[in-house]
């Protein structure tokens, strides 16, 4: 929807406000759910999640999308000029009809003829691009770390200062702070392209997750840490992610623009199917993450989980500065 209503020009920064979404509502339901447990009981955190799939449920059926919007729109236009273009066909001759029906048959051809040039599915088309294997990689790597950080997270607060539900909810607010940056984010690809901000985020993350070893006792040295190292997680999550949404439009609005034929004119088509390969990766990695993290963590502890983490970071700063997007001559401009 967001590729559909702005231009190439502006949707990074438009995609940094979807990344403000997306990051604060993965990041306040723990803790939300931390503090109605502690508060009210284990009923109520059902209770508030069914009421916010309720207002979901009710704000899409209020959505109007731009293609039903255009159609009213053209239909309260033509309704003023219906009449005219009836008097005006009425004077129309049969032979000027006639000769209209046979231009008709003659262009059907070869309008036929172009919609049959390329026979691959529009999804195996994205997936032969390398800039949008590369951003699949990507939100694959920032869904694992992000969901296996925060699946253990929780856990390690209450074993290393012993916090009850409420404060392992608390502690992911340093988490969700930064995420507001989406927008700065989002403008920066616009103007200078999503390779430089990607790769400097994950190279980031790979030290500052490393560092989670340090924070292994309770004090409150430990505890200020512990916020600090999170909230500069936090600003690395906002810089990867958000230009990673950012590259796979700007893979499509290339592609659409090189054979407008294939992609659907205008890449629409295109775009949805690309966000929904972004999803199912990021989905993955949500899936694995957890599994992973955990596992690391039972086997070897916090620390080797925490430089694990970290090196996957730093591993996917590799093909991202090598094969990803670079602003586009209008971007420049």
């Amino acid at each position: 929807m967001i590729a559909d209503r702005v231009g190439e020009a502006e949707i990074g920064q438009y995609v940094g406000y979807l990344g403000i979404a997306m990051m604060v509502g993965t990041l306040i339901a723990p803790l939300l759910g931390g503090v109605v447990l502690a508060k009210a009981g284990y009923n109520a955190v059902f209770g508030m999640t069914l009421g916010i799939i309720g207002v979901d449920i009710v704000l899409r059926l209020l959505l109007i999308e731009r293609v039903t919007a255009i159609t009213w729109l053209e239909k309260a236009e033509d309704e003023p000029h219906k009449e005219k273009q009836q008097s005006d066909l009425e004077h129309n001759t049969r032979g000027q009809v006639v000769e209209q029906k046979e231009s008709d048959v003659q262009v059907q051809p070869v309008n036929a003829g172009a919609g049959r040039r390329t026979k691959l599915p529009t999804v195996l088309r994205l997936l032969l691009s390398r800039r949008l294997c590369v951003a699949l990689w990507a939100s694959f790597a920032i869904g694992t770390i992000f969901a296996g950080l925060e699946t253990v997270l929780p856990i390690h607060t209450q074993e290393a200062f012993g916090w009850n539900s409420e404060g392992a909810g608390l502690i992911f607010l340093p988490l969700t702070l930064p995420s507001f940056l989406g927008p700065l984010v989002g403008w920066i690809c616009d103007r200078f392209g999503p390779r430089w901000p990607m790769a400097v985020g994950f190279l980031c993350l790979c030290p500052i997750l490393t560092l989670l070893r340090c924070v292994n006792y309770n004090s409150l040295d430990q505890k200020v840490l512990l916020c600090a190292l999170l909230t500069l997680a936090a600003c690395c999550f906002t810089v990867t992610l958000d230009p990673v949404m950012a590259e796979v439009a700007y893979v499509v609005t290339a592609k659409a623009r090189k054979n407008p034929e294939a992609y659907n004119g205008a890449g629409n088509k295109a775009y949805a199917q690309a966000f929904g390969l972004f999803n199912t990766a990021y989905s993955l990695g949500n899936t694995l993450g957890p599994i992973i993290a955990g596992l690391i963590k039972d086997a070897a502890g916090w620390s080797t989980m925490g430089w694990v983490l970290g090196l996957l970071g730093g591993l996917t700063a590799v093909p991202v500065v090598l094969w990803s997007g670079k602003p586009t001559r209008e971007n420049q401009q």
